[in-house]
């Protein structure tokens, strides 16, 4: 666990968590000890929604690593722009149980948060690849693919 901001002198120390979709980005921070909601808020998925959110982030606190749901398709953009300010990225796969889910529900705010603790807790390690151009892009397409051969199959 992370030390208390009172014993390394500056300010509170925070987790996000990133729920990551097309058009949004939904954004929590969490106190790494306790696991409480500390502010969530959501931002468009676009440049300059990246940029309000590493400020916004950095404005509640100081940000001891950030967990994004899938950081490589949706997450893309905003994954490079927190590498490129610095902070340690965690790759979050599935942050919530199916248990969880049938309890709790599904919701942005909701998924944001699991994804908040799940790089609070260490329960998720893996860090989120850097951008490398033409692989992003691929790496894109196949699971756009993917995506769309899934959908057609269930809709027969």
């Amino acid at each position: 666990m992370f030390m208390e901001p009172a014993k390394i002198g500056v300010r509170k120390c925070l987790v996000a968590g990133i729920d990551t979709h097309a058009q949004t980005h939904h954004v929590a921070l969490v106190d790494p000890v306790t696991g409480a909601l500390v502010a969530q808020q959501a931002f468009t998925a676009d440049q300059s929604g990246y940029l309000e959110a590493l400020a916004w982030m950095r404005a509640s606190g100081r940000i001891a690593r950030v967990g994004v749901e899938q950081s490589r398709t949706y997450g893309a953009g905003l994954t490079r722009v927190l590498h490129e300010a610095g902070l340690e990225v965690i790759e979050i796969n599935h942050a919530h149980s199916k248990q969880l889910r049938a309890r709790s529900g599904k919701t942005d705010a909701l998924d944001a948060y699991q994804a908040a603790l799940a790089a609070a807790s260490g329960r998720q390690t893996g860090l989120a690849k850097r951008s490398i151009g033409a692989i992003d892009a691929l790496r894109a397409l196949l699971t756009l693919r993917s995506h769309l051969v899934n959908t057609r199959q269930r809709l027969g």
